[in-house]
């Protein structure tokens, strides 16, 4: 099957591989006596994982030079806004749950604020085995320095998207949530049961 892009000239690449804008992909069968067989493919479902990261994408683009011009990515922004909401500290699981970033990549951003001198790690109180992470001071300073331009940049947001737009984004992506954490089936439980091989003689 041939692959090719509509508007290729106007596809970018990003920092995590995506590509925007977004594109739309078409495939062509080979000309060949196995070209029916594309023909009675069905209809397949909108990509909607896919049309959400290039919305998140969209959505970024505006506040990472704020981020980069204080030395930070927009995950290292995520644990800062997380923190800066929780004063007593969160455990690194806590807050790779919160940022939605996975437990391996959260070492190792953790790792580097701490080096930066934007978190710091203690023991917790109540359990000896528990690591609590918090800003610093000047992991404090910077969040509520960078805290009213990300707002400001919201507000800038909504005056092109519109107030209206966001507000009735963010109510449907709460209900689809919701509804997909419900116990949907699952196609591979349609599938039939392997047979196990019989060992060889």
């Amino acid at each position: 099957m041939n692959i090719f892009i509509v508007n290729a000239s106007n596809a970018q690449e990003n920092h995590s591989g995506a590509i925007g804008p977004p594109l739309y992909c078409a495939a062509t069968a080979p000309s060949n006596r196995r070209s029916s067989t594309y023909s009675r493919m069905p209809a397949r479902h909108p990509n909607v994982a896919q049309s959400l990261m290039l919305t998140r994408e969209a959505i970024l683009r505006p506040f990472r030079p704020i981020f980069k011009a204080h030395g930070l990515t927009g995950q290292q922004w995520r644990v800062v806004r997380t923190l800066q909401d929780s004063p007593d500290g969160l455990s690194s699981n806590e807050i790779a749950s919160a940022c939605q970033i996975l437990a391996p990549s959260m070492s190792q951003i953790l790792a580097g604020m701490e080096k930066n001198g934007l978190v710091v790690r203690a023991r917790s109180d109540q359990d000896q085995r528990r690591q609590t992470i918090t800003l610093t001071p000047a992991g404090m300073e910077l969040a509520n320095k960078l805290t009213p331009l990300v707002e400001r940049q919201y507000v800038l947001m909504e005056r092109v998207v519109g107030k209206a737009l966001f507000k009735e984004t963010l109510d449907a992506l709460a209900r689809l949530r919701a509804a997909l954490e419900t116990d949907i089936p699952n196609v591979m439980d349609e599938q039939p049961a392997k047979t196990p091989r019989r060992p060889a003689r």
